[in-house]
């Protein structure tokens, strides 16, 4: 009787296995259809440049120099963090005035 037991949920197992591999490529089959649907969509966007080539060509050292010259201005300090309720010092400031320098500035409080 327990062979019996064992021998049906085999064959439920397999049954079920079954399904999963028939849904697995039913599922990718699909994703094979999107993927060749939005890459036909794209292709005017895209004009010559295809696949895994950049759209324009990009100098590595350029975008290096910008990334440093802007993290002085756009990133806290290394060990900063809001939490410890010390201001950013100056060099790491955002470049942009944040929302306590415009509420103490002149102009808004000429608007209360």
């Amino acid at each position: 009787a327990q062979q019996r037991k064992i021998i049906e949920t085999c064959e439920a197992i397999d049954r079920t296995d079954g399904q999963i591999l028939a849904l697995s490529q039913v599922l990718r089959d699909a994703q094979d259809s999107v993927e060749q649907v939005v890459f036909q969509a794209a292709k005017p966007l895209l004009g010559k440049a295809t696949g895994k080539h950049p759209l324009r060509p990009v100098d590595s050292q350029a975008v290096l120099k910008l990334a440093h010259r802007l993290s002085f201005s756009t990133a806290a300090p290394p060990g900063w963090h809001f939490s410890h309720g010390v201001e950013i010092p100056f060099p790491y400031k955002p470049p942009a005035p944040q929302e306590e320098v415009i509420r103490s500035g002149h102009l808004f409080k000429k608007l209360d």
